[in-house]
């Protein structure tokens, strides 16, 4: 009954579907065929044959290698490349001298005219310190070292700018030192303020090696175990204190 009163819709919804399939089927393109590669095995190496030494006969002029095999007749002679003499290093070239931009008088160090002063405290004023006030004696002379060397090293380069601006054509000392004498208002006081701070550097840092060269030598004195005893002679005290 139901087929009968539905058959037309039936057999339409069925024609659809089988319209859409083969549409589907046509417009699906088609896949890449499936190659199967047959493995080729690796050749196994034949193994040459060694030829064995001939028995008996040792009137050729043969040898016998490493591997045990025999080679009748020496070997040809190979050419080898001569290789091509050293040659003698040429001589260096003379290097021209750096112009100083100062002079000689002027050259003595800032440490020199440190420990020349009188201002850093003695071996006898510092050994009268407990080793508390050494220690915030050395941390603090450190420490002004470290704030200084900024700014120091700033007016360094601003003195050896100007000094190179103006010498940079001299070819003499002479020469050199005749311009730096025509602009001495321009680069002295560049070198009064570098040498100040220099001057500063080195006091805080010559008092920072004093203190600590007395905390060592305390030390040493009373840790035996820590240093070897008999190392602490005269010699050694002598070389010791030679650069306080």
């Amino acid at each position: 009954m139901f087929l009968r009163k539905y058959w037309i819709p039936i057999s339409v919804f069925l024609v659809a579907i089988v319209g859409i399939g083969l549409y589907l089927l046509a417009t699906q393109p088609p896949k890449d065929p499936i190659v199967i590669y047959k493995p080729v095995e690796p050749e196994k190496p034949t193994e040459q044959p060694k030829a064995e030494a001939v028995e008996g006969d040792t009137s050729q002029d043969g040898h016998i290698h490493a591997d045990g095999t025999w080679h009748e007749g020496p070997h040809a002679e190979v050419d080898r490349p001569v290789l091509p003499p050293l040659q003698a290093q040429a001589e260096p070239q003379e290097i021209p001298k750096f112009v100083k931009p100062v002079s000689d008088a002027q050259d003595v160090t800032i440490a020199d005219r440190v420990r020349a002063s009188g201002d850093v405290p003695d071996r006898a004023e510092l050994e009268a310190m407990s080793d508390e006030q050494l220690t915030q004696l050395m941390d603090e002379s450190y420490e002004k070292t470290r704030e200084l060397s900024p700014e120091m090293y700033d007016k360094m380069r601003e003195w050896a700018k100007a000094v190179g601006d103006l010498t940079r054509h001299a070819k003499t000392r002479e020469e050199n030192d005749a311009i730096l004498e025509e602009h001495a208002d321009t680069v002295q006081p560049l070198a009064d303020a570098m040498n100040d701070l220099r001057y500063e550097h080195a006091f805080h840092q010559l008092v920072g090696n004093r203190a600590f060269k007395i905390l060592s030598a305390r030390f040493y004195i009373a840790n035996p175990d820590f240093v070897v005893q008999e190392s602490l002679t005269d010699e050694f005290w002598a070389s010791f204190w030679s650069d306080f």
